[in-house]
């Protein structure tokens, strides 16, 4: 999977009002001055768009030190029409696949029933895999080498790395750059439900965003709601 590793950033003119992303492009987290109002959701698109022929991995930093993991947000794809749908559910058949976390009921997928899936531990570092043509869009726990879920999709038009850092947690959402790991020759088995590759290194965050986290209050949310 990593041998198809990208360089995500996120696209600001996707952001919603209520994030906050550095100028980097690489960390997204809610705003403390407009807070996302109960009922609405606030995500970001990234820049690197997937149509066929295309297979993707990416990864996603779920913690920050001192901090703790991240308990609510989203991460998966996104159809480019829903930059123009507005507020719509994020659902499958609006363009919309993802795997979310929600404080209370632990991880998720967004289809219809809700099935849940086990959240202990939850992924420090979350890695995505898409192949677009097979429409596969698998979500593993770096950290463990283990599959979390695999989902199968049909994908009919551009699709773009989605991002919601959800509400309360004191850690940010950080973008990680795996394109240098197409240099490997790492090999893994989606089938057993386990991959061989090794947590990557040590990412060294210094920006003035994650330092004034460590004060920040704890609030809690569902990852329906922001």
């Amino acid at each position: 999977m990593r041998q198809a590793g990208v360089d995500v950033t996120l696209d600001l003119k996707t952001a919603h009002p209520y994030l906050t992303v550095v100028s980097t492009g690489k960390i997204v987290r809610d705003s403390e001055e407009n807070v996302c109002p109960p009922g609405e959701r606030a995500y970001i698109l990234g820049t690197h768009g997937f149509t066929s022929g295309n297979s993707a991995y990416w990864e996603v930093r779920l913690d920050q030190d001192n901090v703790g993991i991240k308990e609510s947000w989203w991460v998966g794809l996104a159809s480019g029409s829903v930059k123009r749908q507005g507020d719509v559910p994020a659902t499958p058949s609006n363009g919309f696949w993802f795997l979310s976390s929600d404080k209370e009921k632990g991880l998720r997928l967004n289809i219809n029933p809700n099935i849940i899936l086990p959240a202990n531990p939850r992924p420090q570092t979350l890695g995505v895999y898409l192949d677009y043509d097979k429409g596969v869009l698998s979500f593993i726990n770096v950290k463990d080498n283990k599959l979390i879920v695999t989902v199968r999709a049909m994908f009919i038009e551009e699709v773009f790395p989605l991002f919601n850092p959800g509400k309360g947690d004191k850690a940010p959402m950080t973008i990680l750059d795996v394109s240098h790991y197409k240099t490997d020759t790492v090999k893994v088995s989606v089938s057993e439900g386990e991959s061989n590759v090794p947590p990557p290194a040590e990412e060294a965050e210094t920006d003035a965003l994650l330092a004034s986290n460590q004060s920040r209050n704890h609030q809690t949310s569902e990852s329906k709601d922001c």
